[in-house]
């Protein structure tokens, strides 16, 4: 995993939103943007061998759980589509218990397309969301 984009692989960008009192109340939020526009890559070339598994199949689990383990449980599709048009979100913000603001980000996928849906076909299998 690394922080470059280079469009060949399979890459993770992250947005977020964050909502205080008066946006809740008016429904909308102008707090939002780009937290990690750049993304985070996961390159077949930085997995170790496995004879299970192809380095692209690892790649595609790296970032599985990349997505996962930032809170990425929620699709913003169901069923979830099997290439960049389904995006991750967090159902549950960060709360900022001083400010009362509550941070939700969501995971948007890119890359090879057989890698992007291997990808969303594995996180819709971990989380038991059916596919398109």
């Amino acid at each position: 995993m690394n922080t470059t984009n280079t469009p060949e692989l399979l890459t993770v960008r992250t947005t977020y939103e964050t909502w205080n009192e008066e946006a809740r109340e008016f429904g909308d939020t102008n707090d939002k943007g780009w937290e990690d526009e750049q993304g985070t890559t996961f390159d077949p070339a930085d997995q170790y061998e496995d004879e299970d598994e192809t380095p692209e199949r690892l790649a595609v689990l790296e970032a599985v759980r990349y997505i996962s383990d930032k809170g990425g449980n929620s699709p913003s599709s169901s069923p979830v589509s099997l290439d960049d048009r389904t995006w991750w979100s967090t159902a549950d913000p960060v709360i900022d218990y001083r400010t009362g603001e509550d941070t939700y980000y969501s995971f948007h996928v890119s890359g090879p397309v057989d890698m992007v849906a291997a990808l969303q076909a594995e996180l819709a299998k971990v989380k038991g969301i059916r596919t398109a």
